[in-house]
């Protein structure tokens, strides 16, 4: 079982990490949508990462159907080098999940009662957070990516794919 942490402790490690990491987390643009259901307590979070090329208004018509948007609070994420985020040199899966970790921590969601959900390149950054703070996560769900690196696997020749296409 994954203890949790106190929002200090937290702070207290993001500021540790900040000292020791030679890049700044990139500031992320989102969009936020509030629970259309008022009456509901802990209301969850859902988090949302596009994938490669997208941005944050990818998923808007999803979110703001009712059967989602009556249950979570959305926040739609731009993915640095994406959308309105900031734009850095380097764009790692590491580096994208630490920024995904900054936004948690500048917008208090620092229980665990978050789930996210990433696109292709999202769902990598999506897995790569969950591993890093799973004290922050209560779900996570991948759409259209599986976990595997098909370029390692030689009965996928992409070239040749790419070519008959």
């Amino acid at each position: 079982m994954i203890s949790k942490f106190t929002k200090a402790s937290l702070a207290r490690f993001h500021s540790f990490n900040k000292h020791i990491s030679s890049k700044a987390p990139a500031h992320l643009a989102n969009i936020y949508q509030p629970c259309i259901e008022t009456s509901l307590r802990n209301i969850p979070n859902l988090v949302v990462l596009h994938g490669v090329l997208g941005s944050s208004k990818n998923f808007r018509g999803i979110t703001h159907n009712p059967k989602i948007a009556s249950k979570v609070n959305t926040h739609l994420l731009d993915l640095r080098n994406h959308g309105k985020s900031d734009h850095r040199e380097s764009m790692s899966y590491p580096e994208m999940a630490e920024d995904i970790y900054n936004y948690f921590l500048e917008h208090d969601l620092l229980d665990d009662d978050n789930i996210v959900l990433g696109h292709s390149m999202g769902g990598r950054v999506a897995m790569e957070f969950a591993a890093r703070h799973p004290d922050l996560v209560k779900a996570v769900t991948v759409v259209d990516l599986a976990p595997y690196n098909y370029f390692e696997d030689q009965r996928f020749n992409f070239i040749d794919i790419m070519d008959s296409m």
